[in-house]
């Protein structure tokens, strides 16, 4: 597996998501989910964001999150496909995929995303956020 760490280019366009934000794309993933019919049989998610993801899918959609196994019923979670190298590994095991964000240009095309984008956009979602704190 391969780390798909990317980071903010200089003078890229950027948009921040909030948690009502996030709250809302999640929603509107599970709705995708449950309504595709597939029966999954837990969940899992991908170190960093996707965990955040899978957790919270894992409450709405009332499945167990579960340790990476390459069970084809286990839906894989991640914040965004956004070149792919990350999840290129699950999808070559056809593993079904969700994600948050899918962006176009990414190496692989998610099972569901709530977002679609089309152009080149950073997106920071809302644990990335730096936030000054005194460890003192």
């Amino acid at each position: 597996m391969v780390n798909d760490e990317v980071t903010k280019k200089e003078n890229q366009p950027a948009s921040f998501m909030t948690w009502n934000d996030f709250e809302e794309a999640i929603i509107d993933l599970a709705i995708k989910i449950k309504k595709s019919g597939k029966v999954f049989t837990g969940i899992t998610g991908i170190p960093r964001g996707g965990l955040i993801v899978a957790v919270r899918l894992s409450h709405l959609l009332n499945l167990p999150l579960v340790e990476f196994t390459a069970d084809r019923k286990v839906l894989v979670c991640d914040d965004i496909t956004d070149i792919g190298k990350t999840l290129i590994f699950y999808k070559r095991t056809n593993m079904p995929i969700a994600v948050l964000i899918y962006k176009t240009q990414s190496k692989i095309t998610p099972d569901f995303y709530s977002k679609k984008i089309e152009n080149y956009i950073w997106i920071e979602f809302p644990w990335e956020r730096k936030v000054p704190i005194n460890f003192s």
